[in-house]
């Protein structure tokens, strides 16, 4: 069988993909190396332009609020003591969810529309001849790399530690605690001198509270400062603390890892460089890069 697309990755911008991709009509393969869909270093914030991304493509983000995700009116920013509040305009939201419940919410959907998984499959190479590729055994017209910004240095022909020194990188946990911080909102504490680093508190449903920081340039330090900053930040504002996840640290998709070296070959999410230098922020842009993306395949192959 020979498949439209083969996506190296189950996460938000590979499952969109693969959402996308069934909806006009084309077959799709995605290949996880993971045994199951977990949690990973992620804030676990869904903004309302990713929310409107998901709208465009036919997908009702109200089912995540059923199903335990919260809505964020406010950004509240900390800045040297001060608090500055920016709050969403009328009838925009954001969401405030665990990735765990984002990604398979999004598989679910990709899979009833007829998409393929395969889990546990680790993908070292992609061979391209005679205009198709060659993953794991499978055949495809095209391929989508949705592995994130650690996942696609396997496809790269660079020197890898001069690569991550170009990324931003974050560190987060889960918490469950008793606080008195309103759900409805985020809180940013910025922690760098190059006034974008910072420190996050996000709720991400049931009690389930994402704590985490992230930095433009990784320090050598960076567990240190993490620690630091729950201590002086989240010790002052939860009591009863217990740790849901352990704390994980991932790099970001900022700087672009892969770029298109044939015909039909992608990526998109933090494997094709779409993070946000400026902010860390990256599900909106896995959502937006994957429908683009989708749309240029179906384009190119009518």
């Amino acid at each position: 069988m020979i498949y439209d697309a083969i996506i190296i990755g189950g996460g938000p911008s590979g499952a969109v993909s693969a959402f996308c991709l069934q909806q006009t009509g084309r077959k799709c393969l995605i290949l996880e190396k993971k045994t199951h869909i977990a949690e990973k270093t992620c804030g676990g914030f869904l903004s309302s332009g990713g929310i409107k991304a998901l709208q465009s493509i036919g997908l009702d983000v109200k089912e995540l609020l059923d199903m335990g995700a919260v809505p964020i009116h406010k950004f509240i920013y900390t800045r040297n003591g001060e608090k500055q509040i920016h709050p969403y305009a009328s009838r925009e939201y954001g969401l405030g969810l665990t990735r765990h419940l984002l990604n398979n919410w999004l598989l679910d959907y990709a899979i009833k529309f007829g998409a393929e998984i395969q889990f546990n499959t680790w993908v070292k190479s992609i061979v391209h001849k005679d205009n198709l590729f060659q993953v794991n055994g499978y055949t495809s017209s095209n391929v989508i790399i949705a592995s994130g910004a650690n996942g696609a240095n396997n496809f790269v022909n660079q020197d890898k530690h001069t690569i991550l020194n170009k990324q931003s990188f974050g560190l987060s946990a889960q918490i469950t605690g008793v606080t008195s911080l309103s759900t409805d909102n985020v809180y940013f504490y910025i922690t760098g001198e190059n006034g974008f680093d910072y420190f996050w508190i996000i709720p991400n449903g049931n009690n389930i509270w994402n704590i985490g920081i992230w930095f433009q340039k990784v320090p050598k330090d960076a567990v240190s400062q993490f620690w630091f900053y729950k201590e002086k930040i989240v010790g002052s504002l939860f009591s009863e603390i217990e740790f849901r996840r352990k704390l994980k640290g991932a790099y970001c998709g900022n700087y672009t890892l892969f770029k298109q070296t044939s015909s039909g070959c992608y990526a998109v999410g933090d494997a094709g460089g779409f993070n946000s230098f400026t902010t860390g922020a990256g599900l909106r842009a896995a959502i937006t890069s994957a429908i683009d993306v989708s749309m240029e395949i179906h384009k190119n192959n009518n």
